[in-house]
């Protein structure tokens, strides 16, 4: 049964050399004739393209570089056009699928009249030469339908805003954030639509995130503008972040007595620990600070002890802890 198979195995195998080497031969012989019929059809491929053709088409336009306090009001627009090229070019217009067939019109560029309050024209000279840049194209073989062709805009309603800036600032040890950042201009005016524009209280950016940090942090940071939903003449802010060197400090601070009771405290003073940035620390005093007596527990003889409050701290100072929490107290009469 073995032998069987290697012999069935061994024709197949032969029977397919057979035919490799026939096939080979074919080719071989042939091989003149395709090289002489690819070369035949490439020479008549580039005779027919080099012949002018004139062609019919549409192209959409499509306005940008908007003035931010305008939108385009005018619906979806088109221009119908013919062009006279040679096929190369003629063939690279038909490969541009119709809906990819649009020309960006950039109104900071091309010259725009006021025909009434909201419509204005441009002439089609300069959309005939957008399309002809993107057709790689001589403008003047491009005929435009329309010598002159209307579109809408329209002002849009404006605010001014605050601009905030998120951040997410780890500094090293011994160093903190000193202040509240420092924007540069901190309010802006926004341009879109009123339903949009009465939403916003505030305008955000970037979000700014740091670790290690031991040193200000100066950045021109984005505007995060709502996906192009509203607009500003202004797109990016200066952000300054002071990171100063702490150090750890301890402060008596007397406790203040209500004005209108007389009273005397046990004890007299409270201990303030707290941080102080290291640029700061000569001008904090215990008179810097002020500590009283909360008086909604003031005078209740079932509570002999009246919690104290810290009603004054220097800017920029952390405190970490007061001690005692409460005091003794005695009225003077």
């Amino acid at each position: 049964m073995g032998n069987s198979e290697d012999f069935a195995l061994s024709t197949r195998q032969n029977e397919d050399l057979k035919e490799r080497k026939t096939l080979f031969k074919w080719i071989k012989g042939n091989l003149t004739f395709f090289i002489f019929l690819l070369i035949s059809a490439t020479l008549w491929l580039m005779v027919k393209l080099s012949k002018e053709y004139s062609t019919q088409t549409v192209f959409a336009l499509r306005y940008v570089n908007i003035p931010v306090e305008k939108c385009i009001s005018t619906p979806e627009q088109t221009v119908n056009l013919s062009f006279t090229t040679n096929g190369f070019r003629t063939l690279r217009h038909n490969l541009i699928r119709p809906q990819n067939r649009i020309v960006d019109i950039r109104l900071d560029k091309v010259p725009y009249l006021s025909v009434s309050g909201t419509t204005f024209s441009i002439s089609s000279q300069y959309v005939a030469a957008e399309i002809a840049d993107l057709l790689n194209i001589n403008p003047g073989d491009i005929v435009m339908n329309d010598a002159v062709i209307y579109f809408g805009m329209e002002n849009q309603q404006s605010k001014v805003v605050q601009v905030k800036v998120p951040i997410d600032i780890k500094t090293q040890r011994q160093y903190k954030v000193y202040g509240q950042p420092v924007v540069t201009p901190s309010a802006i005016t926004v341009f879109g639509p009123e339903k949009i524009i009465d939403t916003i209280t505030k305008i955000y950016t970037s979000p700014i995130s740091k670790t290690a940090a031991n040193s200000p942090i100066n950045e021109a940071v984005a505007l995060e503008l709502a996906d192009g939903q509203i607009r500003s003449n202004i797109t990016e802010v200066a952000v300054n972040i002071d990171i100063e060197k702490y150090t750890e400090a301890d402060f008596k601070v007397t406790v203040t007595p209500p004005d209108s009771i007389p009273m005397r405290f046990f004890p007299e003073t409270i201990e303030v620990k707290c941080l102080v940035a290291i640029k700061d620390y000569p001008n904090i005093k215990p008179e810097s600070f002020k500590v009283e007596v909360d008086r909604s527990t003031k005078g209740d003889s079932i509570q002999p002890l009246l919690n104290v409050v810290l009603t004054k701290i220097p800017p920029h100072v952390k405190v970490v802890n007061i001690a005692p929490k409460n005091v003794e107290y005695l009225i003077v009469k």
